[in-house]
């Protein structure tokens, strides 16, 4: 099943692709939510450091398809402490279905 699982990710680059949705909606929740980002010490996207935690097969009552979901785990620039989490889901055919911040 994980060499399935990664071989859907690889044909549709799944990483990639969750990483630039996870910039654009840094940019976004930094213009559209200064006060909250200000409480977590995020001043800029600069001070941010991503890191891929990893990726698994979903079955939601949320989606009526099967999905992928992609998971980053988001740090602070020189801080070990990790402030949050960013997901994306995607069908197995690669359709992006929907992506979330879970703040911590």
């Amino acid at each position: 099943m994980r060499k399935k699982l990664e071989a859907i990710i690889e044909k549709h680059n799944l990483i990639n692709q969750t990483f630039e949705n996870f910039w654009i909606n840094v940019d976004n929740y930094i213009k559209e939510e200064p006060e909250e980002c200000a409480e977590i010490g995020l001043i800029n996207k600069n001070q941010i450091k991503p890191e891929l935690h990893g990726y698994s097969f979903c079955v939601t009552k949320e989606w009526n398809v099967d999905c992928i979901k992609v998971y980053i785990d988001i740090f602070l620039e020189g801080d070990s402490f990790r402030i949050g989490d960013y997901w994306c889901d995607y069908t197995i055919d690669g359709e992006f279905l929907d992506d979330y911040f879970v703040i911590d």
